[in-house]
């Protein structure tokens, strides 16, 4: 037990506290990969694997990316990533009006160009936060 909490002491002597400017890059990288997966999920579901196990897992995604984005808006960004930012929202929500329509709303073509527009914007955000390290 004595070697257990001398191990946890050292480990936490040593931890690495990120900046806030780390954890925002971790959260931007965080939500281009989460858009990679929804995407995924959502043509899974509609090519023959729409399962319970897809379905919950490409609503994960969607709840995950929700509360990232929500802190990447509590963040004061400069002019320049303000309208990131913004037209970043806008095509979230109507992405998810997509994402949640999927087994009656189809649109492959559509999505793809719309998340990457949506996935420009990120890593706009991100490439801010990589700059102001």
């Amino acid at each position: 037990m004595r070697h257990f909490l001398k191990e946890q002491t050292i480990a936490a002597a040593h931890k690495y506290d990120f900046s806030k400017e780390e954890k925002m890059l971790i959260i931007t990288k965080k939500m281009e990969y989460l858009l990679e997966r929804i995407t995924k999920y959502y043509i899974a579901l509609n090519v023959g694997f729409d399962n319970p196990t897809n379905q919950d897992a490409m609503q994960e995604a969607i709840d995950k990316f929700q509360e990232n984005i929500q802190i990447v808006n509590v963040y004061q960004y400069p002019d320049e990533e303000v309208m990131a930012q913004v037209k970043m929202n806008i095509s979230w929500e109507a992405n998810k009006v997509f994402f949640s329509k999927y087994d009656t709303l189809f649109v492959p073509k559509l999505m793809f160009t719309s998340v990457d527009h949506l996935e420009e914007m990120v890593a706009k955000i991100a490439l801010h936060h990589s700059k102001n390290q």
